[in-house]
């Protein structure tokens, strides 16, 4: 699939509103923050969501990879950094939180 179908089919999924996208380390996948609490992480070969990382409680916001692909964080409205493992597609640990902040985390980069 060509990027500019992927992006249109990003842009055009459903009520959801994509706040950010990163591209993995390895340029095959494209993973998105969204504004329904979810990281979703695509496929660019086929153009279709490989799997869901759940666990934000409000939007994501910013999100990144590490060099490797290996591993993505998450930052969000709900002030919660949170580490994903790319490989077991599993959260890694509780997410990492303070009372003290008092803006969402929206850089993680």
């Amino acid at each position: 699939m060509a990027n500019s179908e992927l992006f249109a089919e990003l842009a055009l999924d459903g009520d959801r509103v994509v706040n950010t996208v990163v591209w993995s380390p390895l340029g095959d996948q494209l993973a998105g923050g969204y504004s329904d609490g979810a990281v979703r992480v695509w496929d660019v070969a086929v153009g279709q969501v490989a799997y869901t990382l759940l666990g934000h409680n409000g939007e994501v916001l910013d999100l990144d990879w590490s060099p490797i692909g290996e591993l993505i964080v998450s930052g969000g409205s709900d002030a919660a950094l949170i580490l994903w493992d790319a490989v077991s597609k599993r959260q890694l640990g509780s997410p990492l939180t303070s009372e003290d902040w008092k803006a969402d985390v929206s850089a993680v980069g």
